[in-house]
């Protein structure tokens, strides 16, 4: 398995993780008529959370071949790379799983304050991130 694919896992996983945990909470949560605005609006929220990061991932995969070379690549920048999306998906899964903890009187209230939250903190982020993961994807093939 190569590290584009590791890394790709991993905000794939984030990205998925905090999707069912925002759905089952908005299963067990919302009535069912609030159910496909609170939901609609949080996947188009989510989504921009994570596609600044996840949509570059997948284009890199597609866009070079997985050559093997002679000498293998420094692990440095992959391990980097790795550390902050772990870090930023882990808080990402983390704050969405805080919905469960709170005691809010609208749970679509809730899940629209996580969501600001959330874009929030990825803005915080993505000084970290993003030369992470576009350095190491940058520099293999």
């Amino acid at each position: 398995m190569t590290g584009r694919f590791r890394l790709f896992l991993v905000w794939f996983a984030g990205y998925t993780l905090s999707f069912l945990i925002l759905s089952f909470y908005c299963f067990t949560g919302l009535a069912v008529e609030d159910l496909s605005e609170v939901l609609g609006s949080a996947l188009v929220d989510m989504t921009g959370v994570f596609a600044p990061y996840l949509t570059p991932i997948v284009a890199f995969w597609f866009a070079k071949e997985v050559v093997q070379k002679a000498a293998p690549l420094p692990q440095g920048p992959y391990k980097v790379a790795l550390i902050c999306s772990l870090f930023y998906n882990i808080t990402i899964v983390l704050l969405m799983s805080a919905l469960f903890f709170l005691q809010a009187s609208s749970p679509g209230y809730a899940v629209n304050q996580m969501l600001e939250l959330a874009g929030t903190i990825s803005s915080g982020l993505a000084f970290l991130v993003g030369p992470a993961i576009g350095f190491y994807f940058g520099k293999t093939e």
